[in-house]
């Protein structure tokens, strides 16, 4: 009888109210309906609770189960307990504190799982810094050797330099670079090293909010690319592509008389649009994102090095 008036009552508040009003009748409905039910003593049957199974992720990622868990402050794992999903709390290194290569000391994190077990969390994840945003893990040792050195990092078409974060000891370093490739392969092997044989820590998080090739500059966002040691893998690129200037002339319907000859378009951060046809404009865009897709498989491949059987994800929700 009680859902039968409250039918007829919603078909005749709809039909008198504004299309923008309807939504609230519709929530005061609902309201009526749960006070009507409490009135009447009735009650949802409670769902039986899954037996608790174990967390294993395939070494090679391939996905098996969905895992669900928390990425808050320690300080958050109270309120967020009644969710049941604390038992996966993810930790994090974001600064690697060391005195060189091979030098890395990660015994904070080790301690810390001490007193995660005391909350009732069973395992955990590790993210690193070495993608997020646009910034790499950078440790301090790294960046008082290179601070001379203004190619280490991003810079920008006009040389506008790029800028570190403030919430960071990471930076926006330049991946065309062998040093930041040597010391980046050189910190996951020495993280491998650490946890491979830390059976809670069920996988890696090598990208967390990955931005893609854009960095912060002295002048507002700029695109990665344009330092003069990336320049020679953008000509050695097109060579690849088109095999001869030749046959890049051809395409092009241009006349550059060498790969080395060919300069990259002011960046679309500043001028909004290229003139069109653009191939060389195209092919600099597809040239940046293939490395930033090559430097993320670089840290997978070298975490997987370190420690196979964990799995390696990366997170691309910038």
């Amino acid at each position: 009888i009680a859902g039968i008036v409250l039918l007829l009552i919603f078909v005749v508040v709809s039909r008198s109210m504004e299309p923008d009003k309807e939504l609230s009748a519709r929530a005061y409905l609902v309201a009526l309906a749960i006070f009507c039910s409490v009135a009447l003593g009735l009650r949802w049957t409670a769902l039986p609770v899954p037996d608790e199974q174990e967390l294993a992720i395939a070494p090679n990622g391939k996905p098996n189960q969905l895992v669900f868990g928390t990425v808050s402050l320690q300080s958050h794992y109270e309120l967020e307990e009644p969710l049941t999903v604390n038992r996966l709390f993810a930790s994090a290194i974001f600064e690697a504190k060391g005195e060189g290569l091979g030098k890395y000391d990660f015994r904070a994190l080790l301690n810390s799982w001490d007193f995660y077990k005391r909350l009732g969390v069973k395992q955990s994840s590790i993210g690193t810094a070495f993608a997020v945003h646009n910034n790499q893990m950078a440790p301090a040792w790294f960046l008082e050797k290179y601070r001379n050195d203004e190619d280490i990092f991003h810079i920008g078409t006009k040389g506008k330099k790029a800028l570190g974060p403030s919430w960071s000891t990471g930076a926006p370093l330049n991946t065309w670079r062998p040093e930041v490739r040597e010391m980046t392969a050189d910190l996951i092997a020495q993280i491998g090293k650490t946890f491979r044989d830390q059976p809670q820590y069920l996988f890696y998080v090598v990208a967390p909010e990955n931005g893609g090739p854009y960095f912060p500059s002295e002048n507002n966002n700029k695109s990665i690319g344009y330092n003069r040691s990336a320049l020679p893998d953008f000509h050695a690129w097109l060579k690849r592509r088109y095999g001869s200037i030749g046959e890049l002339n051809r395409q092009w319907q241009t006349q550059h008389r060498s790969f080395e000859e060919i300069k990259p378009p002011p960046d679309l951060l500043i001028v909004d649009d290229w003139p069109r046809p653009h191939p060389a404009a195209y092919e600099f865009q597809s040239w940046r994102n293939d490395h930033h897709h090559h430097w993320l498989k670089f840290l997978y491949d070298n975490f997987k090095k370190a420690d196979p059987n964990k799995p390696v994800m990366a997170d691309h929700s910038a």
